[in-house]
């Protein structure tokens, strides 16, 4: 099927009638199809403006659903996603998704040193709507404030209590790493006893890519404390095979001839050769579309892994709003490509458009 040609076809559409939602859904879909990754952006794009669209028609279910396949797009999108995020932040309607889009912005924010304020800000405001929907983003937004508490602001009293309060609830992925946060601010008070014993509650989780870390440090915390040596050797060993980095700390305690310290090091090398690949190819482009297995799923947004359920909300009305947007492609009166608008300029007024839909940001927020 040619999905390009569709999705002129309801642009023509929409010159003619610009709030016409099926068409609006139609060109969306129609753009994943065919969009190359550096065009993600502007699928991401159109998913939020059928959103606008569909709340100003109080269809609230089709909304939730495309806010979250514009989401969805947004975090296969490789680079900058920052722009689209706070986009999508203007135009999420319940906490539910306020805590969720707002997660999401501050762990990008997470990513430079230069926007970490903006990134504690964030996870705040995903916290606050958070305990609001009571949504599982409460406790991992918790976390996230605590580690930044310590890391950036020095604050390891204040972190201490936040951690305390995050653990006290079900954190699913990052249950290690907040064992882990919490383990490191208790060795900076001065509590070794303390984190030895976060980082063995640590370990007793199902393996994660924080476990490595949690066999280092309590290894390194008992050498501390001159716990047994085979004990200590056991730990380190065990974080080296599970992907830690290779450390001066390491090696001194295993010997340069262990074989988990010779793995590790040919580990760095590889590594090494690999990036210094990377940077010799780092002129080539990229090829291929989203549909090639490098993008989002090709799947429809309103499918369910449950058959029987409806938990977007949507169900058949918007399959059926989907096909009537379809049939406005009638194959007869396909654009050749020098009749249709400009993709740009059909969406660039759409997000003045959704500020009766914004969460109210403006709350106080005591941390």
């Amino acid at each position: 099927e040619n999905y390009k040609l569709a999705s002129k076809q309801f642009l023509k559409v929409l010159k003619k009638s610009p709030g016409y939602i099926p068409a609006i859904l139609g060109y969306a879909t129609s753009l994943e199809r065919y969009a190359k990754p550096k065009q993600l952006h502007d699928v991401a794009r159109a998913y939020a403006n059928v959103t606008v669209h569909a709340l100003e028609q109080d269809n609230t279910g089709l909304a939730e659903a495309t806010f979250r396949r514009s989401l969805k797009v947004t975090k296969s999108i490789e680079g900058e996603r920052i722009d689209i995020l706070k986009l999508l932040s203007t135009i999420c309607f319940n906490a539910d998704l306020a805590a969720e889009i707002y997660y999401e912005l501050g762990e990008e924010y997470k990513k430079s040193d230069t926007t970490l304020t903006e990134a504690l800000k964030t996870f705040k405001i995903s916290n606050i709507h958070a305990s609001e929907s009571h949504s599982s983003f409460y406790s991992k937004a918790l976390y996230q404030i605590a580690k930044l508490t310590f890391d950036q602001q020095n604050k390891p009293r204040k972190a201490m209590e936040l951690i305390k309060s995050a653990l006290s609830q079900d954190l699913g992925e990052l249950q290690v790493d907040a064992l882990i946060l919490s383990g490191q601010i208790k060795e900076n008070l001065v509590d070794v006893t303390g984190a030895i014993e976060d980082y063995k509650n640590a370990i007793e989780f199902p393996t994660s890519s924080a476990t490595a870390t949690a066999y280092y440090n309590l290894g390194i915390a008992l050498k501390s404390e001159q716990g047994d040596s085979k004990i200590i050797e056991n730990h380190i060993e065990m974080a080296l095979n599970l992907g830690m980095d290779l450390t001066p700390e390491a090696i001194e305690i295993l010997g340069e001839h262990h074989i988990a310290v010779l793995k590790g090091i040919h580990k760095k090398e590889w590594k090494e050769y690999q990036e210094s690949l990377l940077k010799d190819k780092s002129g080539a482009g990229r090829s291929g579309g989203i549909m090639s297995g490098s993008g989002v799923s090709s799947e429809s947004i309103f499918s369910s892994n449950d058959p029987g359920s409806d938990s977007s909300g949507v169900g058949q009305d918007a399959l059926s709003m989907l096909e009537q947007g379809a049939a406005a492609y009638d194959g007869s009166t396909v654009p050749q490509g020098d009749e249709s608008m400009d993709d740009a300029s059909f969406l660039a007024n759409k997000q003045e458009r959704s500020s009766s839909a914004k969460v109210n940001q403006e709350k106080k927020i005591n941390f």
